[in-house]
């Protein structure tokens, strides 16, 4: 008679081990798989089972005290890939359980794998499979995300125990002791509320319509994680933990998934999905609010009685593909909207100004500062003639003019712009209100542009304490505020401290950004500027060769910002004494900003001096 085990491994070999294989590559290229487990010695007998069939894998052990640094894994790494095509990560765990006591340093780790993940795929283009025990998995999805994206499987080996049988989910998640570790009181009963709160009512119908769910409830993972946002509730009073559990229930956006889920008429369903992508971008979760507001349009375009398009919906259709960075496609839907056969009487004044307004943004971003200085321009002669002097819309048109005007290179009639909308902000809005911050961040900008970092400073320092009452913690306009803040510091010469909050605003944007957003390519190139103040020439062209590889993607080939990146290139290779690679990126530079930007433009006259230097040394 076969043992326990022996059945176990011929049902794998059968069918879960079988697709275990199918999912290994040939050699040159990097494929990573993520197997969850919940014993090692089942996954120990897998691997052997694998190794067998393959005979070309190794082992890498990454206990803390065989792996102490991320370092000694790259090296490892390295070593093993150069004549393996198959690397079991394992006993990440064990790392996990030896730093309990220096829980930083796991975490740490985790988020190190995440950072340096183009490099682990460049040190071994191999097939990785990460082995992980089940609760570990969570740890990823949220310190690795990026990593995680990666993978391209996910299976699972669970060998079934005596004493798991049976128990209910209440019990299996006490079992867990990163959980039950808490020992607070009334521990129990709380996570039965959680869970029930949680519990869908229909799982599998759940997971048909996953496209139409955020991430936060794709699987059981990020159920668990749900609760786990809930968690500093444990230290307080039950009662308390129940008023705001039910507080959660109604503000949280996992109402909105169950609501569209379970809402047969289209015109709700419509309505549904289109108010979850504006909670979505509140929570500055841009790429999910964009895809649920195209899941909306499709269920207008699609409806056999046609839904009528609701007039507000282009206009913020075009602001969600701002956000996202695709401002072509802001742009291109707004005009074509404006031009077709829409009815203007429907619209009033100020919904016809908000649409100027947001074309003129969209040409902003494109770097055409001449088309959205007429564009904000009409905005606002429409708006003085509708609203009284102190309406806050004449405030965001000053503000907007006043950034054309910035990025035209007129700094002083910016400045005298900010100070007219702000003026008005500070009348009629309460005195944390983001606009303000908006506000605060701008001026900031300008009196950094004139030279005046102490100002600067001082204004930058008023927007962040505003966004981090009003925000969450990996809010963009929150990474957006530090990068003005790294900025300033390093005009300043305070070189450590730019780096520090430079540092905080990737790590926003890593997490919450696509990887080809705009915004991400500005933060590289800042960061770039910092290290290269700071000597470190080698850092600085890591992040202005990652910076520019966005840009190429997404921008037009004479967008300004493509041409100051070039220009940070060309710093860069002058440190390194790579006059030849500085000489070519210097005049790629110099070309764009002649046909971009107006004669004089500061710009232009910062890249003809680099050019001038660099050529002496040729």
């Amino acid at each position: 008679m076969k043992s326990n085990n022996e059945i176990l491994s011929t049902k794998l070999l059968n069918d879960e081990f079988y697709q275990l294989l199918k999912s290994i590559k040939s050699s040159g290229s990097f494929n990573l798989i993520f197997v969850e487990h919940n014993k090692p010695s089942f996954r120990d007998e897998i691997i052997q089972k694998m190794e067998a069939v393959q005979h070309n894998s190794a082992v890498i052990d990454l206990s803390y005290n065989k792996i102490p640094t991320f370092y000694d894994f790259e090296k490892e790494l390295k070593k093993k890939a150069k004549s393996h095509n198959i690397i079991h990560l394992i006993n990440i765990h064990k790392r996990d359980k030896e730093l309990k006591k220096n829980d930083k340093k796991f975490k740490k780790f985790i988020e190190g794998l995440n950072f340096h993940r183009e490099q682990i795929a460049q040190l071994a283009p191999v097939n990785i499979f990460f082995w992980v025990l089940e609760y570990l998995t969570k740890e990823f999805i949220t310190g690795a995300p990026d990593l995680w994206a990666w993978n391209s499987y996910l299976f699972n080996f669970s060998k079934p125990e005596d004493e798991m049988q049976g128990l209910s989910e209440l019990q299996l998640i006490e079992k867990d002791t990163s959980i039950t570790e808490l020992n607070l009181p009334g521990t129990k009963k709380r996570i039965k509320n959680l869970i029930d709160f949680l519990k869908i009512k229909d799982l599998s119908e759940l997971n048909n319509a996953e496209k139409l769910l955020s991430d936060e409830l794709d699987n059981y993972y990020n159920k668990i994680l749900l609760y786990e946002k809930i968690y500093n509730y444990l230290d307080k009073d039950l009662k308390t933990y129940q008023t705001e559990i039910e507080t959660f229930n109604t503000n949280t956006l996992i109402q909105y998934p169950k609501k569209i889920l379970v809402t047969k008429n289209k015109k709700e369903q419509f309505e549904l999905i289109n108010e979850y992508a504006g909670k979505l971008k509140e929570k500055g979760r841009y790429s999910l609010a964009l895809e649920q507001k195209l899941k909306a349009k499709e269920l207008l375009d699609s409806h056999e009685n046609k839904i009528k398009i609701p007039k507000y919906f282009i206009d913020e259709l075009a602001n969600h593909y701002y956000l996202n960075g695709e401002y072509s496609k802001a742009k291109n839907i707004l005009i074509n909207y404006l031009l077709s056969d829409i009815d203007k009487s429907e619209f009033n004044q100020n919904e016809i100004a908000t649409l100027y307004n947001n074309i003129a943004l969209t040409y902003n971003y494109l770097g055409d500062y001449e088309k959205a200085l007429e564009y904000h321009q009409k905005a606002y002669d429409i708006l003085e003639k509708v609203l009284e002097p102190n309406h806050p819309s004449i405030a965001t048109s000053y503000n907007n003019i006043a950034e054309t005007c910035s990025d035209l290179g007129n700094n002083k009639k910016a400045l005298e712009y900010h100070l007219k909308a702000i003026a008005i902000r500070k009348k009629v809005l309460e005195p944390n209100h983001p606009d303000l911050a908006t506000s605060y961040n701008n001026i900031a900008n300008t009196y950094s542009s004139l030279g005046n970092y102490e100002k600067a400073l001082e204004y930058n320092l008023k927007a962040i304490a505003i966004l981090k009452k009003v925000l969450e913690t990996n809010h963009p306009s929150l990474a957006i505020a530090y990068n003005n803040i790294a900025a300033t510091y390093l005009s300043l010469g305070n070189y450590e401290k730019s780096l520090e909050y430079h540092l905080k605003a990737i790590d926003i944007l890593e997490k919450v950004l696509e990887p080809t957003h705009p915004d991400l390519a500005t933060s590289y190139n800042n960061i770039s500027l910092t290290y290269r103040s700071l000597g470190n020439y080698e850092k600085a062209m890591g992040y202005n060769l990652k910076s520019i590889a966005i840009l190429e993607k997404v921008l037009e080939p004479n967008h300004p910002s493509l041409a100051t990146s070039y220009l940070n290139i060309a710093a860069t290779y002058y440190y390194l004494k790579k006059y030849k690679q500085a000489k070519h990126h210097i005049d790629k530079a110099v070309k764009i900003f002649k046909k971009a930007l107006p004669a004089g433009h500061p710009n232009i006259k910062a890249a003809l001096s680099w050019q001038e230097e660099i050529n002496r040394q040729q």
